[in-house]
């Protein structure tokens, strides 16, 4: 939501309505409402664009991502600064210009955001369509409320961590990989064997491993972070979180997959094919790419949850994300050979889950014509 000048500013200070007439394009950012793993809050930018923390290393990889990664990553779209206002209970945040002036001038930006009026409209606790979730971990059922409310506890807490800082935060704005579906269906999969970076510590490194050995990580190379899927006859989102994907077997990782694709009435066959083909290329391409590594990275699955005509293939997404953890050939401390087995092994593992599933489904489709 662009920031413009408000027109009724009676009663207004002359020094909030000469900031009225600033050029700079200033955006209230919303809750980005489909985000199903990750620790960082994402937020919406516009229709087609989120925005979330930037960590320097992730941005860095985006700039040395190999050509044939290129259709699996999202766009990257440049970087911004974000400024947090808490009103009460309300969290307002406004993605700013790097090179805009209030960057350096709390108290103006202040002063502009009274003028246009943008701290009394809608806030993070603004609605959401489909918004009933179902969350595996407590079996309860929880209304926008509960999504919103995780969203703004972490905004509160960078908010008193900027403040205490007196400084901007920056933000990266993404490709919104959701923009083109109306009810997205999405799978958040941590890839790899192994789930600590380069520079993790020892202590670090020994909890993560520990959490790797005792879930689907080690044995096949991935795991649940997130999952939601849209039941068209209920009208309702059913979610699963990473607390469930930790405790999960082989099979029960399956069934997982398996779910996915189930809208609460039948399975969508139809979109095994194209998720698999595309599984297939990305496997290819990571097999050809030497010394990077992407620890503790994520696959993100993605369809529309609204049947598409019969015509066409379904509209799949298959993107990785977060990379925050990621070593690039050129960095200075690699000392990786070859290509990521561990984050291959997780490839390879969907695709012959996707297939037996395939297979599965369509013998069942057959016994019963």
């Amino acid at each position: 939501m662009v920031i413009t000048p408000q027109h009724n500013m009676a009663g207004v200070s002359k020094e909030v309505l000469s900031e009225a007439d600033h050029e700079c394009n200033i955006v209230k950012l919303l809750p980005y409402q489909h985000q199903v793993g990750g620790h960082n809050c994402v937020l919406l930018y516009d229709e087609k664009t989120i925005c979330k923390p930037l960590d320097e290393q992730e941005h860095r990889v985006y700039s040395k991502i190999p050509d044939g990664l290129k259709e699996f990553i999202p766009k990257i779209k440049g970087v911004v600064k974000v400024h947090y206002e808490r009103i009460g209970d309300d969290v307002f945040c406004f993605a700013i210009p790097l090179d805009c002036s209030y960057c350096k001038d709390i108290q103006r930006l202040r002063n502009y955001l009274i003028a246009t009026d943008a701290l009394n409209e809608r806030s993070l606790d603004g609605s959401m369509d489909a918004s009933v979730r179902s969350t595996s971990r407590s079996d309860r059922s929880y209304h926008d409320a509960f999504w919103n409310d995780m969203l703004k506890e972490k905004l509160v807490r960078r908010w008193l961590k900027n403040a205490k800082q007196k400084e901007l935060e920056k933000f990266i704005l993404l490709e919104n990989i959701s923009k083109r579906f109306k009810y997205p269906c999405t799978i958040d999969l941590k890839m790899g064997t192994r789930v600590f970076g380069d520079a993790a510590s020892r202590e670090k490194r020994e909890v993560k491993q520990k959490r790797a050995n005792s879930s689907t990580s080690a044995s096949l190379g991935v795991r649940l972070c997130g999952m939601q899927i849209y039941h068209p006859v209920t009208n309702k989102y059913i979610f699963t979180d990473k607390y469930k994907g930790r405790e999960y077997s082989k099979s029960d990782f399956k069934d997982c997959i398996k779910n996915f694709i189930f809208n609460g009435s039948m399975y969508r066959v139809e979109l095994l094919k194209p998720c698999i083909d595309k599984l297939k290329a990305l496997h290819s391409q990571l097999e050809n790419i030497e010394c990077y590594r992407f620890y503790c990275s994520s696959l993100l699955l993605m369809y529309d949850g609204v049947h598409t005509r019969a015509d066409r293939e379904p509209d799949i997404e298959v993107r990785m994300i977060d990379f925050a953890h990621t070593t690039v050939k050129e960095d200075e401390t690699n000392h990786h050979l070859g290509p990521d087995h561990g984050y291959i092994l997780g490839v390879e593992s969907l695709i012959n889950l996707f297939t037996q599933i395939n297979e599965e489904l369509t013998q069942v489709t057959e016994d019963t014509a």
